[in-house]
């Protein structure tokens, strides 16, 4: 996740730190390219629910199906824990993304909602 997003060392930790703390059943999925990572995602069940999470492909591999693959890594795994639905979150304008999801069985829109910013520096 953090070499396909180009994330600093720091943000690297801490995804790693939040992704440990999670208590419920959780897999991590990837699509691998002569031996690199092109495609990468997690789950969460909660309440027979999987819940997809930071799915990311690489910007060089995007449009080739790795995300896909990876998704239904994670829903196979999910069905085997008896999991009955699935979810995600994705950026409303997104529109490569919502059309991947689209394409593998999430179209039904639940709500939305806005993440509010404050600068809280002196």
């Amino acid at each position: 996740w953090a070499a396909i997003h180009r994330a600093s060392e720091a943000t690297a930790r801490i995804f790693g730190a939040m992704t440990e703390l999670i208590a419920l059943p959780k897999a991590f999925a990837s699509c691998r390219l002569d031996g690199r990572i092109v495609a990468i995602a997690y789950g969460v069940i909660h309440k027979r629910f999987l819940v997809v999470e930071a799915v990311a492909t690489d910007p060089g591999y995007r449009q080739q199906g790795h995300a896909a693959r990876t998704i239904a890594k994670l829903i196979d795994w999910a069905q085997k824990q008896r999991a009955v639905a699935g979810c995600l979150q994705v950026v409303s304008d997104n529109e490569p993304a919502r059309a991947l999801y689209r394409s593998l069985g999430f179209n039904r829109e639940l709500y939305r909602y806005h993440h509010l910013r404050k600068d809280i520096a002196k």
